[in-house]
């Protein structure tokens, strides 16, 4: 990590000015534009609840008086920048769009100032308060349930009809009633994709909900044809191009949704983008020409998912997270909108986001998100029986020490 030279960050009252200014503008794109966040916003409120930390616990250091409000407002700017880059890289950050991030300036200043910050004596200002013993059990519970729900194989499963093996006179009603779930000479299982077998995927097209969709043609597509056109004056080419782009973005603006009587509660995920075509706050869902590279998921990727939706859903409202419990109780008010549901609302909450909370809280939750962890657990619940999965759960929960992140790792990075 190296000595730093002593730094002379601003007033702790303009960096408070800087933080309330910046959250306004990360809460705004986040309701205006389906949960669009902003790189320069984001990570530029990181940086500053860094600095933050920093300057109160140098403040701290030379006063000789306690000071355990400041201390707790320390702690609470150091937790919150460190569970917004966790947030970060949990979005699903394309291969080609991480380098973008890591040498953003805001996320270089906000790893310098989490060095100086553990430099300073800081470091305990990472770490959560532990799980009380009367949620250990509960906890523990939850996650043995859902890690048993996906220990089994779930791509090994054989068909039930076989068209081709069936009489002539039948194959042509069934294979015009069930194409689709039980098409002719398909291959036996499995069918999943294991580690090491994923692939880097390019497309060329991705879709984005309308809102971020418009946005993105305004300012990442139509501006740069503008600034070409303004050197290239004349140019027909390209003033068809932008006539053609900026037609399209009136068909967009110009729609307009009427909400369900009765929403329809779809999976986040695979269900809403491929089958539903909306978001899961019901926002339609837009093909718009921008080139993504990632990496095709696995069946253990894929279990991970489901086992963070369902612990994410099954811990809200149950006193484990006070802020998982008021983003429940949000979605489940009138307040919430479109956002929420008073009957259904933990199908409405954003459950990968919400588990990356439950790690900041609860360390020992990190270990889902490591492969070989993960592996060992599913394996223990395949061949176990539930109180001795429970058991073994409990005791990672009771005997994981909470370890906070190096300065020089870089949780978008590192598995």
């Amino acid at each position: 990590m190296g000595s730093h030279a002593p730094i002379a960050f601003p007033p702790l009252e303009e960096l408070e000015r800087r933080e309330a200014a910046l959250l306004v503008k990360v809460a705004t794109a986040d309701r205006n534009y389906a949960g669009l966040r902003d790189l320069d916003h984001v990570l530029g409120l990181v940086e500053c609840r860094f600095q933050m930390a920093l300057a109160i616990v140098q403040l701290i250091r030379r006063s000789s008086e306690p000071a355990p409000r400041l201390h707790d407002r320390a702690r609470d700017a150091a937790q919150l920048a460190l569970a917004m880059l966790d947030e970060l890289a949990a979005t699903g950050v394309s291969d080609d769009q991480r380098d973008t991030i890591t040498q953003h300036p805001a996320y270089l200043g906000a790893k310098d100032a989490l060095e100086r910050l553990i430099v300073a004596g800081g470091g305990g200002l990472l770490e959560p308060d532990g799980l009380p013993i009367s949620k250990v059990r509960f906890v523990s519970g939850v996650v043995a349930s859902a890690l048993r729900a996906q220990a089994a194989p779930d791509d090994r499963y054989r068909q039930l009809i076989r068209p081709e093996k069936l009489p002539r006179w039948l194959r042509t009603p069934v294979r015009l009633l069930f194409s689709v779930i039980a098409p002719e000479n398909q291959a036996d299982p499995p069918y999943g994709i294991e580690e090491g077998d994923e692939e880097l995927i390019s497309a060329e097209r991705i879709r984005l909900p309308l809102s971020q969709a418009i946005l993105f043609l305004r300012d990442e597509v139509l501006t740069p044809l503008r600034d070409t056109l303004a050197q290239r004056p004349g140019e027909t080419a390209l003033q068809a191009r932008i006539a053609e782009v900026e037609r399209y973005v009136g068909e967009l603006e110009r729609l307009r949704f009427i909400p369900r009587p009765t929403p329809l509660v779809i999976e986040q995920g695979f269900y809403t983008n491929a089958i539903g075509g909306y978001t899961a706050d019901g926002e339609l869902l837009v093909s718009v020409p921008l080139t993504a590279n990632y990496r095709g998921g696995t069946n253990l990727d894929r279990k991970r998912d489901m086992l963070k939706q369902e612990i994410a859903r099954r811990l809200a409202g149950h006193g484990v997270s006070q802020t998982l419990d008021d983003n429940y109780r949000h979605l489940r008010s009138l307040q919430s909108g479109l956002r929420g549901s008073s009957r259904t609302p933990s199908m409405k909450l954003d459950a990968l986001r919400a588990f990356v909370q439950l790690k900041r809280e609860i360390p020992a939750l990190r270990q889902i998100d490591t492969k070989d962890e993960l592996q060992r657990l599913l394996d223990l619940a395949a061949r176990s029986p539930r109180r001795v999965v429970q058991a073994a759960v409990e005791a990672m929960l009771r005997g994981s020490a909470s370890t906070s992140p190096l300065a020089g790792r870089s949780p978008l990075v590192d598995d």
